[in-house]
Formats: C-alpha cells, structure tokens, sequence
C-alpha cells in the first residue's frame, strides 16, 4: 500500500533544512545613542539575505507540492480499491495530518504494517529539528554578544 506518491509527500520538505544549512546570514549591528546610553542593536533586515528568500520560496513550494503528491497518493490508493481513502484535502492543514490520517485508514484496510510512512515522518520532523536547533545555537552567542552583562 506504499507508493511513490506518499514517499513524496513525507520527503519534499527536507529540501527546506537542506536551505536552512545553506542560509548563513552576516548580521550587522547599529550603535544608538538613546537617553545618554549607548546602545548596539541588531539591523534586522541584515539577516535577508537572497538565501532566506529562497527559503520563502521553498516553503510555499513544498507545501504545494505536498498537497499536489497527497492528491496523487489518494487516487493511487482508491485505484488500488481502498475503499474511503484518507481524504487528500487534509493536506492542506498539514503534511503530517494526512501521511498519519493515511496511514492509519491503510492499516486497517491491509491489516499490517502501513506505518512506514509515520516513521518516516518522525525521522525527518527529529532530523529538522535538530538541524535547526543547531544552527540557532550557532547563532546565539553571534547575536547576545552585544549584550551587557
């Protein structure tokens, strides 16, 4: 009861941590003079850079193609006589809704397995996060290093 198509959905969006390795942003900081005090603040618009943008970009991307990719699985999985597929509209509130609502609509169909694709989406959710959560860590002393003590 696996396809190509709900592989798609559950792998689409780590093309999105892919970007984030890539995203490396210069911050730059402006020294402001308020009340007597000299103050040093981050210049937000430092960290947009064409990267960012790209990630932008990507996310509205996967999250079309995710919907488009659960459409497809839906069909595959009427055409294979699933009878009440998990509805591929659900998609649009989430990946994770549908490839979990998908998957258990097909374990009770084949009686085994069909929960590959919930692992999949553990494994890649876990892999974001802590990619994520070290390029922040890497990037907080950079921006609390202006930060009186």
């Amino acid at each position: 009861m696996y396809n190509w198509a709900i592989w798609l959905v559950v792998l689409v969006p780590l093309a999105n941590v892919l970007l984030e390795l890539a995203w490396k942003p210069t911050l730059s900081y402006r020294t402001l003079v308020s009340s007597g005090h000299i103050v040093r603040m981050l210049e937000l618009n430092s960290v947009f850079t064409p990267v960012y943008f790209l990630m932008l970009f990507a996310s509205f991307l996967s999250y079309v193609l995710c919907v488009c990719f659960a459409y497809l699985d839906w069909k595959k999985l009427a055409a294979e006589g699933v009878v009440r597929p998990f509805h591929w509209g659900w998609a649009f509130l989430a990946q994770a809704v549908y490839v979990i609502g998908r998957s258990v609509v097909v374990r009770k169909v084949a009686q085994r397995g069909g929960l590959a694709p919930i692992w999949a989406l553990i494994a890649t959710t876990v892999l974001a996060v802590v990619v994520v959560g070290v390029k922040v860590a890497g990037m907080f002393p950079v921006v609390a290093s202006p930060i009186p003590t």
